[in-house]
């Protein structure tokens, strides 16, 4: 009779570790898909915006790297019910993250690359005319575009489109290349008499703006 007892307690104490191993299992397992469903998503997102942009723009942005990435996530979810694995899929959710915080470093480069040149001679004239409110306008729009995360069709489109609108500001003012390397000497205080050719004259005159430049003697 007490052995009877004894084995049913070691019965009943076995079945509640056996219990609390499988509510720890299950949470574990929860807790990565939850983790799943939060972050995938996003993540996906970036990787697809990486996709594209490597077919815009292949020499700023590899796309080998996302593809593998793409092809271990497909893996994992198949699989997932019948081989459930949190370690798995926080490796891939890790490895997805370095990829998108990449794309973002390269996408933040590429904007940056393409707005200097314009973002430059855009603050010049600003200085030199600074009741026109565009030129603000179409700095601010740019260097919004560096933040800009995941990158989809329509926000490349927009950004595509924001550049033209701001080049053909400066080409509105006709800013052609001799104006654009007086404005900039002027920025560096390096301008001198010899850089007031015609051109550069009938510019400002044209644009009123010579009154808003002073010559100095050093």
């Amino acid at each position: 009779m007490l052995l009877d007892k004894m084995a049913t307690a070691t019965r009943t104490v076995r079945n509640a570790h056996e219990a609390k191993r499988n509510a720890q299992k299950k949470s574990r397992l929860q807790q990565a898909a939850s983790l799943a469903a939060e972050q995938l998503p996003g993540l996906i997102r970036s990787l697809a915006g990486i996709r594209m942009l490597a077919e815009k723009e292949p020499a700023w942005f590899a796309r080998p790297a996302v593809e593998s990435a793409l092809e271990n996530t497909a893996q994992i979810l198949q699989t997932w019910g019948i081989q459930p694995s949190k370690e798995k899929l926080e490796n891939v959710i890790r490895d997805l993250r370095t990829i998108s915080e990449e794309g973002r470093r390269k996408w933040q480069l590429y904007v940056t690359s393409c707005n200097s040149g314009v973002i430059n001679v855009l603050a010049i004239l600003q200085k030199i005319a600074p009741h026109d409110a565009e030129l603000a306008s179409h700095i601010q729009s740019l260097t919004r575009f560096e933040q800009k995360w995941p990158v989809t069709d329509a926000v490349w489109n927009q950004y595509k489109a924001q550049l033209e609108s701001a080049r053909q500001k400066l080409s509105h003012l006709n800013t052609n290349t001799t104006i654009q390397d007086f404005l900039i000497k002027v920025s560096r205080n390096q301008a001198t008499i010899e850089d007031l050719n015609n051109d550069v004259l009938t510019w400002l005159k044209q644009h009123q703006m010579s009154s808003n430049l002073m010559i100095t003697i050093r």
